[in-house]
């Protein structure tokens, strides 16, 4: 009796290697995605110190030379034409008149003053003094004087020398009573980019963060396009023969888990979540001149789902540290295991015989809670949402002599989009696990009964 036997046939090996070029571009762009958004991130951390509005409207310095432009400008366009030369030529007749009595009365009274010996020395200045200086008939030519005054004032060396003085006056005030701004954190900023002047180097830190944000949109797209496609393909292979060699081999799982894990890595790297509050312009109207502060931040904070764990550890406080250690098992490396767990059942080990990695690659999904950090961070873009138009709507209403336009800037950021979609792959390849493992010979009643 010939027994025949028929070797069966193996599966195609080119899913696989699809597979694996899928993940290589999934890595990549992960990669590229995380380098690309960091960096945007930076560059608007740093466009936000830069506007600060403790650089513009908070800086005395910059009052400074605000008022010091309108002085200069109203001492550069003083009009002494023949409709006001009478009016200020009167008004300097009176300031000389008031000087020239003070200047009288003040050395009377020091001649009177002192002892016996020195009020006879005082009486004969005194008398010399009136012999000499007869202030009446100085007082008498006040207009003149005045006169000579306007007369210097139209000369443009003697409006520069006075604007000069006024400036200076201005900054010996300042100085001796407010206290100057740390820039050093400017400087730094304008170091780096080789920006010295505030609107050009925001302008550089605007066209370099738009480059990145960019980059990082097609870059999202193709991570995201390539790591759909592996689950599909793995979805596939759960129907057809075809594909089975993904279906069925750990290569293929491990190569879809690695892509999932790269995507989990983007999303709690890149910034979630911006709030801002800004005062977009601010008018103000000073002697007939408007002053214009543009850009002025009130607040703003770019943060990552690490980048907020790591400031709750290094906060010192014992409650607040427990809250970043929960964020970072519960959101991040409960995933994780997850993920390392699913990996692990497709060893040669059956499946029945790994409750505990059974329970975390299938089971775990109600004490995850990676999609309920999706969701916390939808309600806390909502709640600062809100608040900072409510907060913004009180700078709004109409003040007195000032016009208020203020902006709220919070926002999502792709770092969600990125996490969001992990939760999706997540949840999408624990149900073609479940059903891979449920299709295996070994984990079926029989073969347990066998």
């Amino acid at each position: 009796m010939v027994i025949s036997s028929v070797t069966p046939a193996k599966p195609p090996i080119w899913p696989l290697v699809v597979q694996g070029l899928l993940l290589v571009v999934v890595l990549f762009s992960a990669w590229e995605v995380v380098h690309s958004l960091r960096s945007a991130q930076q560059l608007r951390q740093q466009q936000a110190e830069l506007e600060n509005i403790q650089y513009g409207l908070l800086d005395a310095n910059v009052w400074v030379d605000e008022i010091g432009r309108i002085l200069e400008h109203k001492v550069q366009t003083l009009d002494l034409g023949p409709e006001n030369r009478e009016a200020i030529k009167a008004s300097f007749s009176r300031v000389l008149d008031t000087l020239l009595r003070e200047i009288d009365s003040y050395i009377r009274q020091r001649n009177a003053q002192g002892d016996w010996w020195q009020r006879v020395q005082g009486k004969f200045r005194q008398g010399l003094q009136d012999l000499l200086v007869d202030f009446e008939d100085i007082r008498e030519k006040a207009p003149y004087y005045a006169e000579q005054i306007l007369v210097e004032l139209d000369k443009p060396e003697a409006r520069a020398e006075l604007s000069a003085f006024l400036r200076t006056a201005l900054e010996d005030v300042s100085q001796s009573t407010f206290t100057a701004v740390d820039r050093t954190r400017i400087e730094a900023i304008e170091l780096e980019h080789d920006c010295f002047e505030w609107a050009y180097c925001r302008g550089v830190l605007l066209a370099k963060g738009k480059q990145y944000q960019e980059q990082a949109q097609w870059q999202m797209a193709v991570l995201l396009s390539a790591m759909l496609l592996m689950l599909l393909q793995m979805t596939l292979a759960t129907h057809s023969k075809s594909w089975r060699a993904l279906q069925h081999g750990r290569l293929g799982w491990a190569m879809t888990l690695l892509g999932i894990s790269a995507l989990m890595a983007a999303g709690v790297l890149c910034p979630m979540l911006n709030v801002e509050a800004r005062i977009s312009e601010l008018t103000l109207e000073l002697m007939g001149e408007r002053i214009v502060f543009v850009d002025q931040v009130l607040y703003f904070q770019s943060k990552s789902v690490l980048d907020i764990v790591w400031l709750m550890l290094q906060d010192g406080d014992l409650g607040a540290a427990a809250v970043g250690i929960a964020v970072m098992t519960f959101s991040v490396l409960f995933p994780l295991t997850k993920l390392i767990a699913a990996l692990s059942l497709l060893g040669p080990q059956p499946a029945v015989h790994a409750p505990v990695r059974r329970f975390f690659a299938l089971k775990s999904a109600k004490w995850s809670m990676a999609d309920v950090m999706v969701v916390a961070i939808i309600m806390a873009y909502l709640g600062f949402d809100g608040l900072m138009d409510s907060q913004l709507g009180r700078l709004n209403q109409p003040m007195s002599g000032a016009e208020v336009l203020t902006t709220n800037g919070t926002e999502l950021q792709p770092g969600f989009l990125l996490f969001f979609a992990f939760c999706m792959a997540g949840l999408w390849s624990s149900t073609l696990l479940e059903s891979r493992l449920n299709r295996t010979p070994e984990s079926s009643p029989a073969a347990n009964a066998a």
